[in-house]
């Protein structure tokens, strides 16, 4: 058995098999950074708002950058801002949250939203994309 985590934030690391199959036996093994858009997550999705669940948003900044992080419905409209210029070191990350609430602190419907994300970095790259998050009754 195998437990990773990341000395500086401690947090648990979960290996992803790329290829093959569990169980892995190896004496040897490698890790790898990932980088902030393939890092980016959010757990639990779909969630609960109804019964108490908030989803936390999960990734992984290698270098510093000033994040917008958005929640949208699939038909563009606004529901709730996360982030806005909100910087952050390069390392792990799982400081964000959304509870199901829109700007004016009332339950979103059931249904699929978009979480747009704009990383702006330091060195002057930028990432943009969009993730689903699923929300039920």
């Amino acid at each position: 058995f195998l437990e990773v985590y990341d000395k500086s934030r401690s947090l648990p690391v979960f290996p992803l098999l790329t290829a093959g199959s569990y169980p892995v036996w190896s004496a040897e093994i490698s890790l790898i950074a990932a980088d902030f858009k393939t890092s980016f997550s959010n757990y639990p999705n779909p969630f609960i708002p109804s019964r108490g669940e908030i989803t936390t948003l999960a990734y992984v900044l290698g270098e510093d950058a000033s994040l917008d992080i958005k929640i949208y419905t699939t038909t563009g409209s606004s529901v709730k801002e996360l982030a806005r210029d909100l910087f952050r070191a390069s390392g792990s990350y799982t400081d964000l949250t959304w509870d199901g609430l829109n700007e004016l602190g009332l339950p979103v419907a059931p249904g699929v939203y978009l979480c747009k994300v704009t990383a702006r970095y330091a060195s002057g790259q930028t990432d943009r994309f969009t993730r689903r998050i699923a929300v039920l009754r």
